[in-house]
C-alpha cells in the first residue's frame, strides 16, 4: 500500500500532517523521519503529522530488515507516506510507529508478496543536486547550505485535502523541516468506510518535483488464529480435541468459513464475530493411520484476506490389546450354550472405545454396503414397465423407499452378529489403565465344527484386532446295547421274537423315529415303539418280531433318525431261514404175530438234517382212537370182564389204541436223532396187526 493511511472512522474525518525536510540527498542521524500520533481536532477527526517529502524511515535497534526505498525522479518521484484505516490511536512515536504502519503496508505483508507487490526500495538521490528529504536516525545527510522554496499542492477530491491553502510555497531551511496536514473525510453511505481512496500530494522546488502517494485503507476483520497448532503424539483412531479463543480485534464484523482436510475438523465451520468479540473453535485430530500428518486451516472472510493456520500431528499405536487372540470354546450340546471369556486391556492414559466389528477393514465394510445397495435396486425391467405404463407414483414411492432403506445401510456400524457365536458387550469404553471383560457365547445349530473371527475396532490401535473363534456342536449321543443281531438259522414260516436297547449317553433328551424299511426282508420285521424321546442316561427296549416264508440268508439294516443328528443310529440284523429235514432210520416196523399175553417192543430213530431244532408229534394214523386196548394181564385177573363172554366181541363204539409210541413228543437238535419205540401187546385173539 503506498501513501498515508489515516484514521478511518464512520462519518468522521482524519488528518494527517506531512513534514518537509531540507538537504541534500542522503540519510539524517536524527529519528524525526516517522509518523507521529494523531492528534484529534474539534470534529473527531484525527491529524496525524508525517514527514514530506522524502522522508525515509529510520531502521531501529536489531531491525534488520532492509528500509523502504523510493525512486526520485525530476519530474515524478517523491517519498512514501505509509498509513491504515483503523489505525489505534495512541500508537506509538518515531520508528516504532512507521514500523506499525510499514507492517501493515501491503508490500511489505506476506499476502502482499504472495500477490506479487514489491517491497518498497529505498530511494537513491543524487549528491550533485538538492533533494528534498528527511533526516532520520543512523542517516547520513550532505547538506546544501541552501533554503528550498518549495511548494504543495493536491489535486481536488470529495475525501482528502490539505488542511490550509493549496499551492502556498514554504521555505526550507537547511537541516529543518515543515509540516504539512491533510485532511481525510469519507463522508456519505457506510459503503465509503469500506472501501480503499486513493490521491496524491505534490512537492515541487525549482529544480525537482515530487508526487506522494496517498492510501487510505477501509475497515478490515481481524481474526487472531495462530500461526501453527500442533497436536504432537497422539493415539490412532481415536479423537484428539483443542480449543481455541478467535479474536476480533479489527474495525469491522467477521463471517467467516473454516476448511481443511482430513484427518483434522474444525467446529463450527461457519460463524459471525463483531467487533471485539471472541469465540471458540474446536480443532480436532482424528487419524485413522499412524504417522505424521500436516495439512492447513484456511480461514476465509467475507472481507480481507484470506489467512492460514498449519495443522500437525503425530498419530501413533498405544498399549492396548486382547489378553488371547483365540477361542476355543469347549464342545456343546445342540440346543445347548457353552461361554468363555477375553480380556481387552488398556495400560494407556487415554479412555479407548472398542466396537467389535464382522470385517478386518473399513474398506470390506464399504464394499459389503455396496452389495447390500446393489440388493435393493428394482430390475431395470420392471423400471422400464412401470415408465411405459406411466406408473409414476410407484416409481416415486419405489424411489423413496429405496432412499430410506439406503440411508438404513450407509449408517449401519456392521458390527459383529453371528448366528452361533454372539459376543456381549458388542461395543464399550475402557478407561485408563483398566480392563475390560468380554463374553463370547456359543450355542451349535448342527453338529460341526465352526469357526469365526470377529474384529475389535479400538482407539490407540491402526488395525483392528483378530479374535479366532472355535466351537464344535454335539448330537444327542444315542446308542444301542448291540449294533447287530444274529439271529442264526430260522425255520421259515415261524414267528421268532428279540430285543434291542437303544441307551441316551448324552445331556440332553434324544427323540427318536423308526426309518420304515423299504426291502422285501426288512418288511417280515416289525418294531415296537417305532418313535419316542429318551431323556439323558436313559433306556428303551425295542420289541424286534420277526416271521418269514421265504427260504434263505438274510443281512438288513433299521436306521433310527435321531433328532438333530446328521447320521442315524443303525441297528444291523442278520439270519438264515430254512425249511424241515426228518426221517426215520428205517422204513418200517414188522412185529408179525403177537401171541396173547406176550407184548412186543420195536425201535427205531427219528433222524433230523435241519439246522434248526426240530419240536415233533408222532402217531400211527391206522390206529384206533378209543380206549387202550386191554393188556392180558390185567384181563386174567379180573374174570368177569366182558372180554370173557363167549361168542364174539362185546360190541364197542371205537377200536381200542393199540400201538405205544415213546416218546410221542419231543425236540430234536439240529442234525440230531431220536430213539423212538413202539409198544405192541395183544389183548384179543380177534386184533388184526398193522404196522
Amino acid at each position: 500500500m503506498e501513501g498515508i493511511h489515516p484514521v478511518s472512522e464512520a462519518n468522521g474525518r482524519s488528518e494527517r500532517a506531512a513534514m518537509l525536510c531540507g538537504g541534500r540527498g542522503g540519510r539524517s542521524r536524527d529519528g524525526g523521519g516517522s509518523l507521529t500520533r494523531p492528534a484529534q481536532d474539534g470534529r473527531g477527526a484525527a491529524a496525524a503529522p508525517a514527514r514530506l517529502p522524502g522522508a525515509l524511515p529510520a531502521a531501529r535497534s536489531g531491525d534488520t530488515r532492509p528500509a523502504p526505498r523510493v525512486q526520485r525522479s525530476r519530474a515524478e518521484s517523491g517519498p512514501t507516506l505509509w498509513g491504515r484505516a483503523g489505525l489505534p490511536r495512541g500508537a506509538g512515536t518515531g520508528g516504532q510507529q512507521w514500523r506499525r504502519g510499514c507492517e501493515r503496508c501491503p508490500r511489505r505483508s506476506l499476502a502482499g508478496r504472495a500477490r506479487g507487490r514489491p517491497w518498497p526500495r529505498e530511494g537513491r538521490a543524487s549528491e550533485q543536486r538538492p533533494v528534498l528529504g528527511a533526516p532520520g536516525a543512523g542517516q547520513r545527510a550532505a547538506v546544501r547550505q541552501v533554503t528550498q522554496l518549495v511548494k504543495v499542492t493536491m489535486d481536488s477530491s470529495p475525501y482528502f485535502k490539505l488542511v490550509g491553502p493549496d499551492g502556498v510555497c514554504h521555505q526550507i531551511p537547511p537541516g529543518s523541516f515543515c509540516t504539512i496536514n491533510i485532511l481525510f473525510t469519507p463522508e456519505g453511505s457506510k459503503s465509503l468506510f469500506l472501501q480503499d481512496h486513493f490521491h496524491q500530494l505534490v512537492c515541487s522546488s525549482e529544480r525537482e518535483k515530487v508526487s506522494v502517494p496517498i492510501r487510505a485503507i477501509g475497515a478490515r476483520p481481524v481474526l487472531d488464529f495462530p500461526a501453527q497448532l500442533d497436536f504432537s503424539s497422539c493415539p490412532v483412531n481415536h479423537s484428539t480435541q483443542k480449543t481455541l479463543l478467535v479474536h476480533n480485534p479489527g474495525n469491522l464484523e467477521a463471517c467467516y468459513s473454516l476448511s481443511t482436510e482430513s484427518p483434522f475438523t474444525a467446529s463450527p465451520a461457519t460463524g459471525t464475530l463483531d467487533v471485539g468479540e471472541a469465540k471458540q473453535v474446536t480443532v480436532e485430530y482424528h487419524p485413522l493411520q499412524t504417522g505424521h500428518h500436516c495439512t492447513s486451516l484456511a480461514v476465509h472472510c467475507d472481507r480481507g484476506e484470506d489467512t492460514h493456520t498449519r495443522l500437525l500431528g503425530k498419530a501413533k499405536d498405544f498399549n492396548i490389546g486382547l489378553d488371547k487372540y483365540s477361542l476355543e470354546l469347549d464342545k456343546t450340546y445342540l440346543t445347548l450354550s457353552s461361554h468363555r471369556t477375553t480380556t481387552i486391556h488398556n495400560r494407556s492414559n487415554i479412555t479407548a472405545r472398542f466396537q467389535w466389528k464382522a470385517f478386518a477393514t473399513e474398506a470390506e465394510e464399504y464394499q459389503q454396503k455396496i452389495r447390500l445397495c446393489h440388493n435393493l435396486s428394482r430390475p431395470p425391467q420392471e423400471i422400464a414397465k412401470a415408465l411405459v405404463m406411466k406408473r409414476y407414483e410407484e416409481l416415486d414411492l419405489y424411489d423413496r423407499e429405496l432412499e430410506k432403506e439406503t440411508a438404513k445401510i450407509e449408517a449401519d456400524p456392521m458390527l459383529f452378529s453371528d448366528d452361533v457365536f454372539t459376543i456381549e458387550p458388542l461395543e464399550g469404553e475402557v478407561g485408563p489403565h483398566c480392563s475390560a471383560e468380554i463374553k463370547v457365547f456359543f450355542k451349535p445349530r448342527e453338529a460341526q465344527v465352526y469357526r469365526k473371527v470377529a474384529y475389535c475396532s479400538i482407539s490407540g490401535r491402526e488395525t483392528r484386532l483378530p479374535l479366532h473363534l472355535t466351537g464344535e456342536g454335539l448330537e444327542p449321543c444315542l446308542q444301542l446295547s448291540s449294533e447287530e443281531l444274529d439271529m442264526g438259522k430260522v425255520l421259515v414260516g415261524e414267528a421268532y421274537s428279540y430285543e434291542a436297547m437303544l441307551v441316551n449317553k448324552g445331556a440332553i433328551d434324544a427323540p427318536f423315529e423308526l426309518i420304515p424299511p423299504t426291502t422285501a426282508r426288512g418288511s417280515c420285521f416289525t418294531f415296537r415303539p417305532q418313535q419316542g424321546i429318551i431323556p439323558p442316561s436313559g433306556l428303551q427296549p425295542i420289541q424286534i418280531s420277526f416271521s418269514s416264508t421265504s427260504l434263505g440268508e438274510f443281512k438288513e439294516e433299521f436306521h433310527f433318525n435321531v433328532a438333530e443328528c446328521p447320521k442315524p443310529v443303525t441297528l444291523t440284523i442278520r439270519g438264515h431261514v430254512t425249511g424241515l429235514s426228518l426221517h426215520f432210520s428205517t422204513g418200517g416196523l414188522d412185529f408179525n404175530d403177537v401171541s396173547f399175553g406176550f407184548p412186543q417192543t420195536l425201535s427205531c430213530h427219528l433222524i433230523s438234517t435241519s439246522v434248526v431244532p426240530i419240536t415233533f408229534h408222532l402217531r400211527i394214523p391206522g390206529d384206533g382212537q378209543g380206549q387202550p386196548s386191554l393188556r392180558s394181564s390185567d384181563q386174567v385177573k379180573d374174570n368177569a370182564h366182558p372180554s370173557w363172554e363167549k361168542g364174539t366181541l362185546a360190541p364197542c363204539q371205537e377200536k381200542p389204541v393199540q400201538f405205544t409210541i415213546t416218546p410221542s413228543t419231543g425236540t430234536i437238535p439240529s442234525q440230531g436223532s431220536q430213539e423212538i419205540r413202539v409198544w405192541e401187546e395183544s389183548g384179543h385173539t380177534w386184533v388184526s396187526r398193522w404196522g
